[in-house]
């Protein structure tokens, strides 16, 4: 109930696949006969991936922490059960003009280098955080005050997909996502 549900979007995968809100609030998205490799014979292609987006209700105080986990099936497997994530209510919004906005990320796919393109100057400091499909975190930098693109060096990652995120003022200002060639 901490959730608003009309604000529920899908916002990317990395196969094909169909999704449905099920009771008591369960997000379940099925990916159909996508047949990723094994982790040891190829192990970035071995990676899936979705991506979706969901507001807090509007009348969440601050300091709540909303917890959340995934139980992953494969075939007719048992499920393996993620550890859970918990997010903090640091604010009581979210500006519309901030919602869901964007980085401009070229050339992308890449495969040595990727420039970003932030929509705006940061008018405070920011952080970019760029993390892989499976959570780890593989680059993080500060941001000037006035940033507007940022290189990165790619070189050393391996391929897949990776996430980006820039926080500035304690909030998430700009997302995208980086394919790694």
């Amino acid at each position: 109930a901490q959730l608003n549900l009309s604000t529920l979007r899908v916002v990317g995968a990395s196969h094909l696949m169909t999704w449905q809100l099920k009771q008591p609030r369960i997000l379940e998205f099925v990916f159909e006969n996508i047949n990723l490799p094994d982790s040891i014979s190829n192990e970035p292609g071995s990676h899936g991936f979705v991506e979706f987006e969901i507001q807090p209700n509007s009348d969440l105080p601050l300091g709540v922490t909303i917890k959340n986990r995934a139980a992953i099936y494969f075939d007719y497997n048992a499920p393996v059960i993620t550890s859970y994530v918990t997010t903090p209510i640091a604010t009581s919004s979210v500006s519309d003009e901030l919602a869901f906005e964007p980085l401009t990320i070229a050339p992308n796919p890449a495969t040595t280098l990727a420039q970003i393109q932030l929509p705006r100057p940061l008018q405070a400091t920011g952080t970019l955080r760029v993390w892989q499909a499976d959570g780890k975190n593989v680059h993080l930098a500060q941001l000037p005050v006035g940033a507007t693109q940022w290189s990165l060096d790619l070189s050393a990652w391996v391929p897949g997909v990776y996430w980006l995120e820039i926080q500035s003022e304690g909030l998430v200002k700009w997302t995208g996502k980086l394919i790694k060639q």
